[in-house]
């Protein structure tokens, strides 16, 4: 995988570090992925459980905003150290 390393200089800026081809960008909750035929980042994955985690319905954990957000920047960042190869022999 080829990438300019100036370009990669600036979407880390924006994103984020990238461990291997994936990096978690904390501001959208989202797992991003290097494009590099594009050379950018594309989403390949939203970190999702706001209500389940925030709510207070049946299952909720009722929990206050920055525990929530302290648990789904924790699973974001967990998931960017995946390398694909990995992944694929699952």
């Amino acid at each position: 995988m080829k990438v300019d390393l100036v370009r990669a200089q600036q979407l880390a800026q924006i994103f984020g570090p990238f461990y291997g081809p994936f990096s978690y960008w904390d501001r959208g909750q989202r797992l991003m992925a290097v494009d590099t035929k594009l050379q950018s980042v594309t989403p390949i994955a939203d970190i999702r459980s706001w209500g389940y985690l925030t709510g207070h319905g049946h299952g909720a954990h009722a929990l206050n905003p920055n525990d929530a957000i302290n648990i789904q920047n924790a699973l974001g960042e967990y998931l960017s150290l995946f390398s694909p190869e990995k992944v694929l022999k699952c």
